[in-house]
């Protein structure tokens, strides 16, 4: 059986939004980080 989990912060500083990523899952893992995009995929 295959399994992931993530989570995603979105934080506005000093009117910059940063939206941070992370996710594991069986078979890899990942991180992003995005400047002023906080609804792109």
């Amino acid at each position: 059986m295959k399994w992931s989990a993530g989570g995603t912060i979105r934080f506005q500083v000093e009117g910059v939004v940063v939206r941070t990523e992370i996710t594991w899952g069986s078979e890899e893992s990942t991180s992003r980080v995005m400047v002023n995009q906080p609804f792109s995929y």
